[in-house]
C-alpha cells in the first residue's frame, strides 16, 4: 500500500488548493474526493503576501462551499486573522457512518 492509498485519520491541505487550481482547475475537488481520510483540513491564506486583505476570504469561502456541495459533505469554518481553515468529513468518515 503506497502513501496515497494508506488510510489516515486526518489529511491536511494547508494553503495548497490555490496552487493546485492554478495548475489544473478541478484538481482540488478530485483530491478531496479521493483522499482515504476520516477528516480533511483545508486552509487558505486570508491576506496577500504583502499583508493586505484583497477579498481572498470571500473568494476562498465560496470555492470551499462549492466543493463541499459537490461532494455532499458538511464543512465547518475556522477563521483566524492570517488564515481560514475548513474541516470536512473525508471518504473514510462517511464509510464509517455507513
Amino acid at each position: 500500500m503506497d502513501s496515497w492509498t494508506r488510510p489516515v485519520d486526518v489529511a491536511m491541505l494547508l494553503k495548497v488548493a490555490p496552487c493546485l487550481e492554478q495548475q489544473q482547475t478541478g484538481a482540488t475537488l478530485k483530491i478531496l474526493e479521493g483522499l482515504p481520510a476520516r477528516w480533511i483540513v483545508v486552509s487558505f491564506p486570508s491576506l496577500s503576501l504583502g499583508g493586505k486583505a484583497k477579498g481572498m476570504v470571500s473568494h476562498y469561502r465560496e470555492q470551499m462551499h462549492q466543493w463541499a456541495s459537490q461532494l455532499q459533505r458538511p464543512v465547518q469554518e475556522i477563521t483566524l486573522p492570517w488564515e481560514i481553515y475548513y474541516l470536512m468529513p473525508g471518504r473514510l468518515h462517511l464509510m464509517d457512518k455507513g
